[in-house]
């Protein structure tokens, strides 16, 4: 095992993406004397947001570091049995078993040999190598173990991933002790794998790995007996805030649009006089929830923050679960462009009615996909007061989807595995778009919808935002893999030609399409916050929406 200290944070550089690798603690209480290992035994409960979604259950002991791992998830079940044989700086083969398939290794001082599915690979090392794996959290702490707090700074280790069949390095920092909002005080370390996966451990004065954070995939591994302690302390925390109150409050709500049940939540300014202005969340295609997640693989709670900043500043917020997800009822993936702009048109409705709301000051905002609703929207209701298209585009979707394709597939800053894997996409995506076009009923991708696209393929962006009167603000991050930049100004120059004078049009630098932080050669992004949306994105809507709905200009 190499172990090079420096001083500092390490340079945080996208590289190779280890997909959802929700990688595993280490061994627990090893003793630094050559001729001793302490012994450790217990269980990890696996969290998904707040829901349990598995288990871990680990043992070190004189022959080695053994887990069985079950995991329960999205109505799929899987166990795992992982078997690191020898000891901590001196492992000497390893086992994975997961159903039919078996993955072994055989560890020397400087060479691993690994067998995975027929396939063998040998991998070099400079010493003896730290083991990560998918979805197997209790090597961290073999990991954690071998971290010289003497030394402190940062620290790496070079790593092997069997089932991946390749090495890497991993970076342990050492943020310091934390006593605030912990039942118990903790040691916080900061872990980078192969230079993008990020996640957080919490270690108490015993050297036990209490807790890991995987901010990505809102991810958290507790240990068994930690999980009580931690929850008493949550709630204990949470009853005190609410005690204070906050400068806001929440009423959930269902609309009904035809035989459709549209469930959401609107967060109304807790200072002040009603009635008040409004701002309605809009999200992308997909099934999104009212906080402006996909859950699992996509969550940045980018609505959820909008409404707490806003109605802060004296702006209700209104945003929903979409059809078939959450509490709303109906099926996403069998929705129309039509069907999806009726919802809007339905909700909005109820917003107006409300008696803490002003009818005549509301904003419709709309990303991605609802960048094409959202000016409908605007466009079709005279007392819609604003227009927000966040990464919305100025052609249709059949057009943006080739467009998306062919700019992946030569972007750059993508590494070639990636750009290779969107351009083997694009035969699909055409026969799609050609599929929608001879008007049949299925594609290459049966559950897709192909009356979906036809609606979109008709659907002129340019002509529906020219339509809109009242002021607009247009959003665009520069690093947008899927509408590309351009179409902002687009849209912005078409509405100046129809007549609008009151249009803004915004490029963020180092953003994508998700308004997360572009991930490649950007010094700002956080692989231990990979999701997080910049305060950038909320300052630019906050401050257009204030000037024109608080204030006035």
């Amino acid at each position: 095992m190499r172990i090079v200290t420096t001083r500092g944070r390490p340079a945080l550089v996208f590289g190779l993406a280890l997909a959802l690798m929700l990688t595993g603690p280490g061994a627990a209480a090893v003793a630094r004397a050559a001729d001793q290992v302490k012994t450790d035994e217990g269980k990890f409960l696996i969290y998904m947001g707040e829901t349990q979604i598995g288990t871990e259950e680990f043992r070190l002991d004189e022959k080695g570091a053994f887990s069985v791992v079950e995991l329960s998830f999205m109505g799929t079940t899987s166990r795992a049995e992982v078997s690191l044989y020898g000891r901590p700086g001196a492992w000497t083969s390893y086992k994975l078993a997961a159903g039919p398939q078996t993955i072994t290794a055989a560890i020397g001082e400087r060479e691993v040999t690994v067998e995975v599915v027929g396939l063998k690979k040998t991998l070099t090392f400079d010493g003896p190598p730290t083991v990560v794996e998918s979805n197997i959290f209790y090597h961290y702490q073999l990991m954690l173990d071998a971290y010289d707090r003497a030394a402190g700074g940062t620290q790496c280790q070079e790593v092997l991933i069997p089932s991946a069949m390749s090495s890497g390095e991993a970076t342990i920092e050492i943020v310091g002790p934390v006593a605030e909002g912990t039942p118990i005080p903790l040691t916080e370390f900061r872990i980078v794998v192969t230079k993008v996966f990020g996640l957080t451990a919490f270690v108490d004065a015993d050297g036990r790995m209490v807790e890991l954070q995987f901010p990505a995939q809102q991810l958290r591994v507790v240990r068994e007996d930690y999980d009580a302690l931690a929850r008493a302390h949550a709630q204990a925390r949470k009853a005190e805030s609410s005690a204070q109150g906050l400068p806001y409050t929440e009423e959930e709500f269902v609309v009904k649009n035809g035989d459709i049940e549209l469930a959401g939540t609107l967060t109304i300014p807790a200072e002040g006089t009603g009635p008040y202005p409004a701002v309605f969340l809009n999200s992308g295609s997909g099934p999104q929830d009212r906080d402006g997640n996909t859950p699992p693989v996509f969550m940045t709670y980018m609505f959820r923050h909008m409404a707490e900043r806003y109605a802060s500043a004296g702006i209700a917020v209104m945003r929903y679960d979409e059809r078939g997800v959450g509490k709303s009822t109906g099926s996403n993936e069998a929705a129309l462009l039509s069907d999806l702009i009726g919802d809007v048109e339905a909700l909005i409705a109820y917003l107006k009615a409300h008696p803490s709301i002003d009818r005549s000051r509301i904003v419709v905002l709309g990303h991605s996909e609802g960048g094409y609703i959202a000016p409908a929207v605007a466009a079709a209701d005279p007392e819609i007061a604003g227009c927000i298209v966040i990464a919305g585009a100025s052609t249709p979707l059949d057009q943006i989807m080739v467009e998306q394709v062919e700019y992946q597939a030569s972007h750059e800053e993508l590494d070639e595995r990636s750009r290779a894997l969107a351009a083997s996409t694009m035969p699909m995506v055409k026969q799609l778009i050609q599929d929608a076009k001879d008007g049949k009923e299925t594609s290459v991708v049966p559950s897709f919808n192909l009356d979906w696209l036809r609606e979109h393929m008709i659907h002129d962006p340019i002509a529906t935002i020219q339509k809109v009167r009242v002021p607009v603000l247009i959003i665009q991050g520069d690093k947008d893999l899927k509408v590309k930049p351009y179409h902002a100004d687009v849209l912005g120059m078409a509405l100046r030609e129809a007549g609008n004078p009151d249009v803004t049009v915004v490029h963020l630098p180092m953003i994508g399409h998700e308004m997360m932080a572009w991930p490649y050669n950007n010094p700002d992004f956080d692989p231990h916050n990979p999701t997080k949306v910049p305060d950038e994105v909320y300052n630019t809507i906050g401050d257009w929406m204030v000037e024109r709905l608080v204030t006035g200009r």
